[in-house]
């Protein structure tokens, strides 16, 4: 696969959250972005491999079934599974620091943070 694309992207349908999330250099910085699970579906079919996927509102959550058997899955193989629920009331920012705070307790969690 020769397509540039996050690692750890955040899918969600939350406009308002992609744009501000995406314009955010500490996003860029984590090779994050948000994406809704028509991309991230494409890329999964394209032959991408993320380290890290997170849903927002459970939207794309159907993309698991995709990747295989979760109660079989390799942890050094497959991605780690991360849930938000995202409030419109929520600031933007106050979002993005929670998604990233998910990211850092995944890499935590292996060793790597």
């Amino acid at each position: 696969m020769q397509t540039i694309y996050p690692l750890k992207p955040i899918i969600t349908h939350e406009q308002a959250l992609a744009a501000y999330y995406n314009a955010a250099p500490d996003s860029v910085i984590r090779l994050s972005a948000c994406m809704t699970p028509e991309q991230a579906g494409d890329l999964l079919a394209q032959g991408a491999s993320f380290q890290t996927l997170i849903f927002v509102n459970q939207a794309g959550t159907d993309l698991l079934s995709t990747l295989g058997d979760q109660s079989d899955w390799d942890n050094e193989l497959m991605p780690q599974i991360q849930h938000y629920t995202y409030s419109p009331t929520t600031s933007p920012d106050d979002a993005m620091n929670a998604l990233h705070a998910l990211m850092h307790t995944d890499m935590a969690m292996h060793g790597m943070g």
